[in-house]
């Protein structure tokens, strides 16, 4: 008797360990899902849900899910606040979550992200030596689309420095990937900031070629809406700049019918 009792008293332990785990997965799953739907509308929401997921990953020992929440955090927080310092803050916890676990392809991923964050804060050498590691890690594991955008992230930190021939340099090496891979998300991207990158030295010529060459995958469903918003108030400030008052009237009607239509959904407008 004394046997079956400490028998039915393991199990039931067991079942209500095991049920408590599925029940608090179930409520990060349910955060993590509910706080994405946030992301472009209500970011403050987002980043709060997003946290107390992660609180809930913790608890069931879900290190991959609490990282992927803290660095959607750090998204949220440069890509819609503006907030670079809680962006870094953010970005750190998952890199050492990453790191721990030993994943290191995930780990370069941010730390390219952290060498740009730490760029926009004015920190350039820490921005590059931290891109570096990423693109270092990358090469360790043959990861070539990695590289590339590493090139990316150390062009913007470039930019911020104003040494303006480094950025277009890393970013026609970023966009030459892309292109063998026939991936217009990121050349729409790349040849936005090439395009504000040939206007600030005034290469107007340039800066047409680029112009024509986004205006070619403009109607692409590749292409995001926010990298749209862009590319018609870059070409505003082109045409501006050239006196062309015809094409700068084209590119602000876009401009405006496409923030409208966006506020109407609810989204947030950079």
């Amino acid at each position: 008797m004394k046997k079956l009792y400490l028998l039915l008293a393991f199990i039931n332990l067991f079942i209500f360990t095991f049920y408590g785990q599925e029940t608090k997965i179930s409520t990060a799953d349910s955060l993590l899902n509910l706080g994405s739907s946030f992301y472009e509308t209500n970011p403050e929401k987002c980043i709060s849900l997003l946290d107390h997921a992660a609180i809930f990953y913790n608890q069931s020992d879900n290190k991959k899910q609490q990282a992927f929440c803290y660095q959607n955090i750090a998204f949220a927080y440069y890509e819609k606040l503006e907030n670079i310092d809680n962006a870094i803050t953010y970005v750190n916890k998952a890199i050492s979550i990453w790191k721990d676990i030993k994943a290191p392809l995930k780990e370069a991923n941010l730390l390219k992200y952290l060498g740009m964050l730490y760029g926009e804060r004015g920190s350039y050498s820490k921005g590059v030596e931290t891109i570096r590691q990423a693109i270092t890690l990358f090469e360790n594991n043959h990861f070539k689309a990695g590289i590339a955008v590493s090139y990316f992230n150390l062009a913007v930190l470039y930019d911020h420095a104003s040494k303006i021939d480094s950025s277009i340099y890393y970013f026609k090496r970023n966009k030459a990937y892309f292109e063998i891979k026939q991936d217009t998300f990121r050349i729409f991207s790349v040849n936005n900031k090439l395009f504000e990158s040939y206007l600030k030295k005034k290469n107007f010529i340039s800066a047409a070629e680029i112009y024509d060459y986004n205006l070619s995958l403009e109607k692409s469903n590749r292409v995001h809406w926010q990298h749209l918003i862009d590319y018609y108030r870059i070409s505003m400030n082109f045409y501006k700049l050239t006196n062309n008052s015809e094409l700068y009237d084209i590119n602000q009607k876009k401009y405006q019918q496409l923030s409208k239509k966006l506020t109407e959904q609810g989204r947030i407008i950079k």
